[in-house]
Order: structure tokens, then C-alpha cells, then sequence
């Protein structure tokens, strides 16, 4: 991209920024589904990486129906286009959970599987220049349910979460493709796991889904303790829940807890110390076990939530309308029934819009820009939080002591620190693209700011 063409695309986001803030709530519109693969069927996951290195983002697709079995990865293109299916593996007997990290501090993405159901095993995939050469058996768990991968640790190398219905996990990477495994204490049977510092004091902990949720909180040198009180304020306890995720859905910087159980979808607010709150209901009525993926999809600064009901054969968009108060649920894409089971959200083209890919069979459905009306910048007073770029150099100006948190636009937390008021110039490694800021001082909390690096 030129820098004419950064420019145009930076005047673009602000416009449409403009039109979220005085609409207070924006819609967004999509194409039709374009199909990436019409065979495909099974699919276990789906995940978005730059395996190239060419900084367009690649599928890759995890599958165990005898016409697509193995794992494949699709070559992007340009604009939202993709090549022919490359055959990563097909020796698996079922490659149920699959994520892109870097295993060896490379410049390539390299790829973890989890494989099999009651004798599974995980692998390692190593990244050679685009193509995945190496693979390494990492370890064997029973009846697997559920990866994750963080840095736990802080150390700068990504580490894996395993689950198996009574097996937690953890493996700690050294950076060059071997791991230290830790096995946290059996208390339930686990089905899903998310990573966030739900407790505030900046390390990683886990919030686990079996019968309730339960916390395990780090003890700030990668041990995990589980924490009976915490976990006995998530709602409810002794119900079983199949599925957590994680996401600031009331825009309080920090970390809520999206959970589903029975047919009831709904979010658990966290009260910043790790304590929750009283979940607040989405859906009471959804049947099947649909995938959630947290991501600001129509770019007002509040987390939504894209949600594949499976019995309805349709991907849906819940807007988080502020403050964790979600509207209607509008249909973005329709499948076959029983078969849509997989949503991710992620920008396909480089427009900085969310766009969204779901599956069976694979398909992506581009997000189109709604109409561009004209907005005025307001202000700026000493009162007021701005921030802006200069290359990977972050000016801030803070109002009053507090937290200053950068988010990507999929919801992660990429960053937080603690500013006292004035301005203040922060160096850090981030690609181009846009990004979502955010000041909190006390209980008043400054509304997020949208950021593009170039």
C-alpha cells in the first residue's frame, strides 16, 4: 500500500466513525456468500494466518469427512480471493482443534493440531518458508476437548492449553519448538477453556467450562492455583458449561466472561478483580452448540458478537449496542441446516472492516462500507484522552492518573498500562492496521478512540 493509499483508507474509517458516534449505534452490510470450497463438510476449526509471510491473511481448515479429511490450508489472495487447497496433513485420524502460532521465534506462523477422540494426540507443525515440513508430536490426551494458546508466562513464547474431558494441561514453550508440561488438578470434566487477566495484576489466568466455570489464577510465575471463591461468583453454579470465551463486553477495560449453557448464551460480568457479577441474558433459546466469536464488528468501540446457530443453519450478528446492552440479532449469512456450525471474524482485504468467514461449506461474506456521511472532528481540550501514531510510537494524553488499554479490533487486549495525567510517549512492535484505545480512570471511563498505524 502506498502512502496516498493509507491516507484515503484513514480519511475513510474516520468518516465512517463519524456516522457510528452520531447514529450511536451503526449496521453494518455484507456481500453474498462467496463459497471458498463447495466439498467441504466436517469442518472442526478454522483459523485466519499469515502463512506467507505476504501479509494476506491465509485459511486454515481442519476437517474429518472422508472427502476433505486432514487439515488444508487455503492460499489467500487479493481482495478476499483464495487459491487452490493445499493438503497439510491428511494421516490424521480426526483433527478436532487446530491454532497458528510461532513455536521457534521465526518470522512464520507455524500450526498446533489436536487430534483424535478417545486417543488423541497433539502435534506441532513447524513453518518453513510458507510451507508446514516438520511435524512433532507434542504429547497424547484422552478424549481431547478444548486448546488455547497464550503467553502464560511472560517469557515471549507461546504457550499451549490443552483440555481432555479430566485432563487440564499446560505446556510451557522454550521457544524452539520443546515444551515443559504442567498438569493442573482434576475438579471437573473440562470442555472449553479461554485465557484472560480477569484478576487485574497483569498475568494471564484461565476461566475453564465444566460443571460451572471455574478460575484458575495465576500466582504471577506460572503456577496456577484454582480459586473456590472466585469461581463460586460465576453463575451458575453446578450447571454445566459447554463453552467460554472471553471479550470487554461493557467497555470498563476489563475482561467479561461470554459462556453458553443449556440452550442460554449469555455474559457474566467481571467486577475488575476477578469477582463476577450477575450474568446478563443474550439468547435463552438456542439449540445445538453454536460457535461465538467476539469481535467489533461494526467498529463503535463495544465488543459484539458473531454466534453460528446450527439448527437454523445461520451465522448472526448480536450488536453490543454499549455497555453490554446487546440489540437485536441480525442474520449475516444462511447455510445448510445442522452443517453452519464455525464462525470467525477477521479482515479479509485490507479495508479495515471485519469480514466474515463460516463453515459448511467454507464461505466468506466481505463486510461492504455503508454510505460516508460527512463528521466534524471535535475539540480537543486538556480534559479530554487523545491518542495518536507516529510509526510504532504512541502519543497519549491522559486526563487524570489511570489505564490506558489497546485493543486489537477482534477484542484482545494487546496492552495496558498505568499513566499518570499529562502526555506520555509509548514505543511498541505493532503492524499496521487499525486499533481500538481506551483511558479509564476510577469508574468514569473515557469512551475508545480508534487508531490506525501505517
Amino acid at each position: 500500500m502506498t502512502q496516498g493509499d493509507w491516507t484515503n483508507l484513514f480519511i475513510k474509517t474516520s468518516l465512517l466513525l463519524g456516522l457510528f458516534t452520531a447514529q450511536g449505534h451503526a449496521q453494518v452490510q455484507f456481500s453474498a456468500p462467496v463459497p471458498v470450497d463447495t466439498l467441504s463438510f466436517g469442518t472442526t476449526f478454522i483459523w485466519a494466518a499469515d502463512v506467507h509471510e505476504d501479509h494476506i491473511p491465509d485459511l486454515l481448515v481442519g476437517r474429518y469427512t472422508l472427502l476433505r479429511k486432514g487439515v488444508w490450508l487455503y492460499p489467500g489472495l487479493e481482495n478476499a480471493q483464495f487459491g487452490e487447497a493445499v493438503l497439510v496433513d491428511s494421516t490424521l485420524s480426526r483433527p478436532v482443534f487446530g491454532r497458528p502460532l510461532d513455536l521457534n521465534q521465526d518470522p512464520f506462523t507455524d500450526l498446533v493440531i489436536v487430534s483424535g477422540v478417545e486417543h488423541g494426540k497433539v502435534w506441532a507443525y513447524t513453518n518453513q518458508g510458507g510451507t508446514f515440513t516438520e511435524k512433532t508430536l507434542i504429547d497424547s490426551v484422552h478424549f481431547p476437548t478444548g486448546l488455547q494458546v497464550q503467553d502464560l508466562d511472560r517469557d515471549g513464547n507461546t504457550d499451549l492449553i490443552v483440555l481432555g474431558d479430566l485432563f487440564l494441561g499446560l505446556y510451557f514453550s522454550h521457544g524452539n519448538g520443546s515444551f515443559t508440561k504442567i498438569v493442573l488438578p482434576t475438579l471437573s470434566e473440562y470442555y472449553s477453556v479461554t485465557v484472560a487477566d480477569f484478576t487485574g495484576d497483569g498475568f494471564p489466568d484461565l476461566a475453564v467450562g465444566g460443571v460451572h466455570v471455574l478460575l484458575f489464577v495465576q500466582q504471577g510465575d506460572g503456577s496456577f492455583l484454582y480459586d473456590s471463591l472466585r469461581s463460586a461468583s460465576l453463575v451458575p453454579v453446578g450447571m454445566v458449561v459447554l463453552r467460554v470465551w472471553q471479550g470487554d463486553m461493557n467497555g470498563d477495560s476489563f475482561p467479561d466472561l461470554v459462556t453458553f449453557h443449556a440452550s442460554t448464551l449469555q455474559w457474566v460480568p467481571n467486577l475488575g478483580n476477578g469477582f463476577f457479577g450477575p450474568p446478563q441474558v443474550i439468547n435463552s433459546d438456542i439449540t445445538g452448540l453454536p460457535d461465538v466469536y467476539p469481535i467489533d464488528l461494526d467498529l463503535d468501540g463495544d465488543i459484539d458478537l458473531l454466534v453460528t446457530h446450527p439448527q437454523e443453519g445461520t451465522v448472526v450478528w448480536y450488536p453490543n449496542l454499549g455497555a453490554g446492552d446487546f440489540g437485536p440479532s441480525q442474520i449475516i449469512g444462511q447455510g445448510p441446516v445442522a452443517s453452519l456450525r464455525h464462525v470467525l471474524g477477521t479482515d479479509l482485504n485490507q479495508d479495515t472492516l471485519p469480514d466474515v468467514v463460516w463453515a459448511d461449506p467454507l464461505s466468506v461474506q466481505v463486510q461492504v462500507p455503508m454510505a460516508i456521511h460527512e463528521s466534524q472532528e471535535p475539540t480537543r481540550t486538556k480534559d479530554d484522552f487523545f491518542v495518536t501514531a507516529n510509526g510504532t510510537r504512541l502519543k497519549v494524553h491522559a486526563p487524570d492518573r489511570g489505564f490506558f488499554s489497546l485493543y486489537s479490533l477482534d477484542g484482545r487486549l494487546l496492552f495496558k498500562d498505568r499513566l499518570p495525567g499529562g502526555t506520555h510517549f509509548l514505543d511498541r512492535k505493532l503492524r499496521p492496521g487499525v486499533y481500538a484505545a481506551q483511558f479509564r480512570t476510577h469508574n468514569q471511563v473515557f469512551r475508545t478512540k480508534f487508531l490506525m498505524l501505517h
